[in-house]
Protein backbone atom coordinates (compact mmCIF):
# COMPACT_ATOMS: atom_id res chain seq x y z
CA UNK A 1 0.00 0.00 0.00
CA UNK A 2 1.21 3.78 -0.80
CA UNK A 3 1.79 5.66 2.56
CA UNK A 4 -1.01 8.22 0.97
CA UNK A 5 -3.46 5.03 0.41
CA UNK A 6 -1.99 3.59 3.95
CA UNK A 7 -3.14 7.13 6.02
CA UNK A 8 -6.23 7.66 3.85
CA UNK A 9 -7.22 4.07 5.43
CA UNK A 10 -6.37 5.30 8.83
CA UNK A 11 -7.99 8.77 8.79
CA UNK A 12 -11.34 6.47 7.15
CA UNK A 13 -10.72 4.21 10.15
CA UNK A 14 -10.94 6.70 12.25
CA UNK A 15 -13.74 8.65 11.40
CA UNK A 16 -15.99 5.53 11.32
CA UNK A 17 -15.11 4.65 15.03
CA UNK A 18 -15.59 8.37 16.05
CA UNK A 19 -19.05 8.11 14.12
CA UNK A 20 -19.56 5.13 15.74
CA UNK A 21 -19.09 6.32 19.41
CA UNK A 22 -21.52 7.52 21.54
CA UNK A 23 -20.76 11.25 20.75
CA UNK A 24 -23.91 12.72 19.49
CA UNK A 25 -21.67 15.06 17.47
CA UNK A 26 -23.95 14.31 14.31
CA UNK A 27 -27.27 13.25 16.45
CA UNK A 28 -29.70 14.44 19.53
CA UNK A 29 -28.24 13.42 23.08
CA UNK A 30 -31.10 11.95 25.51
CA UNK A 31 -31.75 10.82 28.76
CA UNK A 32 -34.49 8.32 29.85
CA UNK A 33 -35.24 8.44 33.57
CA UNK A 34 -37.64 5.83 35.31
CA UNK A 35 -38.93 7.01 38.25
CA UNK A 36 -40.73 4.85 41.07
CA UNK A 37 -43.35 7.01 42.37
CA UNK A 38 -44.97 3.93 44.46
CA UNK A 39 -46.10 4.34 47.72
CA UNK A 40 -44.01 3.89 50.15
CA UNK A 41 -43.65 -0.09 52.37
CA UNK A 42 -44.88 -1.73 49.30
CA UNK A 43 -42.94 -3.85 46.77
CA UNK A 44 -39.85 -2.91 44.69
CA UNK A 45 -40.11 -1.56 41.24
CA UNK A 46 -38.48 -3.74 38.53
CA UNK A 47 -37.30 -2.74 35.23
CA UNK A 48 -36.03 -4.09 31.96
CA UNK A 49 -35.19 -1.94 29.20
CA UNK A 50 -33.79 -2.52 25.88
CA UNK A 51 -33.25 -1.39 22.45
CA UNK A 52 -32.49 -2.91 18.89
CA UNK A 53 -28.87 -3.04 19.52
CA UNK A 54 -28.00 -2.30 23.36
CA UNK A 55 -29.65 -4.18 26.67
CA UNK A 56 -29.45 -2.52 29.83
CA UNK A 57 -30.64 -4.96 31.90
CA UNK A 58 -32.89 -5.29 35.48
CA UNK A 59 -32.87 -2.70 37.62
CA UNK A 60 -35.04 -2.62 41.05
CA UNK A 61 -36.00 1.01 42.65
CA UNK A 62 -37.36 1.68 45.96
CA UNK A 63 -40.01 4.30 46.05
CA UNK A 64 -38.55 7.78 45.12
CA UNK A 65 -35.39 5.63 43.31
CA UNK A 66 -34.61 6.26 39.60
CA UNK A 67 -32.72 4.22 37.14
CA UNK A 68 -31.26 6.25 33.86
CA UNK A 69 -29.70 6.33 30.44
CA UNK A 70 -28.68 8.13 27.97
CA UNK A 71 -27.66 7.51 24.71
CA UNK A 72 -27.57 9.42 21.13
CA UNK A 73 -30.12 9.75 18.19
CA UNK A 74 -28.96 6.97 15.41
CA UNK A 75 -28.50 9.19 12.11
CA UNK A 76 -31.22 7.05 9.91
CA UNK A 77 -33.87 7.99 12.82
CA UNK A 78 -34.19 4.35 13.74
CA UNK A 79 -33.48 4.61 17.53
CA UNK A 80 -36.23 2.70 19.80
CA UNK A 81 -35.46 1.84 23.44
CA UNK A 82 -38.58 -0.01 25.29
CA UNK A 83 -39.00 -0.58 28.95
CA UNK A 84 -40.64 -3.71 30.96
CA UNK A 85 -42.35 -2.18 34.41
CA UNK A 86 -43.85 -4.58 36.84
CA UNK A 87 -45.04 -3.95 40.62
CA UNK A 88 -46.87 -5.68 43.01
CA UNK A 89 -48.49 -8.16 40.18
CA UNK A 90 -48.72 -5.50 37.90
CA UNK A 91 -46.94 -5.73 34.45
CA UNK A 92 -46.14 -2.70 31.19
CA UNK A 93 -44.12 -3.08 28.69
CA UNK A 94 -43.94 0.50 26.58
CA UNK A 95 -41.77 2.82 24.48
CA UNK A 96 -39.97 4.79 26.29
CA UNK A 97 -38.42 6.95 23.39
CA UNK A 98 -39.19 6.24 20.03
CA UNK A 99 -37.44 8.37 16.87
CA UNK A 100 -40.66 7.46 14.80
CA UNK A 101 -43.35 9.25 17.24
CA UNK A 102 -44.70 12.06 15.53
CA UNK A 103 -45.23 13.96 18.97
CA UNK A 104 -41.99 15.82 21.06
CA UNK A 105 -41.29 13.05 23.11
CA UNK A 106 -38.17 14.68 25.34
CA UNK A 107 -38.02 18.86 26.07
CA UNK A 108 -35.62 20.45 24.74
CA UNK A 109 -33.03 19.26 26.91
CA UNK A 110 -33.44 15.81 25.68
CA UNK A 111 -34.97 14.30 28.96
CA UNK A 112 -37.64 12.41 28.89
CA UNK A 113 -39.20 11.13 32.39
CA UNK A 114 -41.63 8.12 32.95
CA UNK A 115 -42.62 7.62 36.52
CA UNK A 116 -44.26 4.23 37.72
CA UNK A 117 -47.56 5.46 40.27
CA UNK A 118 -50.23 3.39 42.08
CA UNK A 119 -52.64 3.55 38.98
CA UNK A 120 -50.03 3.43 35.89
CA UNK A 121 -47.35 5.42 34.00
CA UNK A 122 -46.72 8.68 33.85
CA UNK A 123 -45.01 11.00 31.47
CA UNK A 124 -43.86 14.55 31.29
CA UNK A 125 -41.23 15.78 28.69
CA UNK A 126 -40.39 18.60 31.10
CA UNK A 127 -37.29 19.22 32.72
CA UNK A 128 -37.62 19.66 36.04
CA UNK A 129 -40.84 17.39 35.28
CA UNK A 130 -44.04 18.80 35.99
CA UNK A 131 -47.73 18.43 34.82
CA UNK A 132 -47.50 14.54 34.48
CA UNK A 133 -49.52 13.02 32.27
CA UNK A 134 -51.08 9.32 32.88
CA UNK A 135 -50.08 7.44 29.79
CA UNK A 136 -50.91 4.14 30.64
CA UNK A 137 -52.71 1.65 33.09
CA UNK A 138 -51.09 -0.59 34.45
Amino acid sequence: MRPISATLAVVISLSIAFLRAKSCTLTSQYTVYIVSNLPPNTPMLSTHCWSRDDDLGSHTLAPGQNYNFNFCESAEGSTKFTCRLWWNGKDKTFDVFSSSWTFEPCDKTGTCNWFAKEDGIYFSNRNPPWKLQKVYPW
